[in-house]
């Protein structure tokens, strides 16, 4: 079960200097790597983010631990609690989001 004390000393931690980048490309990024994608950005600029940067948040994070049960835990459910656990203070800024295919739904990021 996640604890909010293993998300103390990130939580403190000062903030990392970011590159920032606009809703537009954000966008122009993802048409680009999937053509049919409908981009719903709800903010007009987003902090650009690493790989490591998401490593960091799933070592912290739980989400994995708790168990899959077809149509009532499934992985849009995992998807949603995940991307919900992303708007930490020190994520929500990122641009990431919930992604669908025509049978699952997954996390996605962009790194710029």
């Amino acid at each position: 079960m996640w604890n909010p004390l293993r998300w103390k000393e990130y939580r403190n931690s000062p903030p990392k200097k970011r590159d920032i980048i606009s809703d537009f490309k954000v966008a122009l990024a993802v048409k680009s790597a999937y053509f049919t994608a409908r981009c719903m950005l709800p903010d007009r600029k987003y902090c650009v983010a690493n790989v490591q940067d998401y490593k960091d948040f799933l070592a912290l994070d739980d989400t994995d631990k708790f168990a899959y049960v077809k149509e009532f835990y499934d992985c849009d459910n995992f998807a949603w609690r995940l991307m919900g656990k992303l708007h930490h203070p020190r994520y929500g800024s990122f641009a990431h989001g919930v992604a669908w295919s025509r049978k699952h739904a997954f996390n996605c990021f962009a790194t710029l």
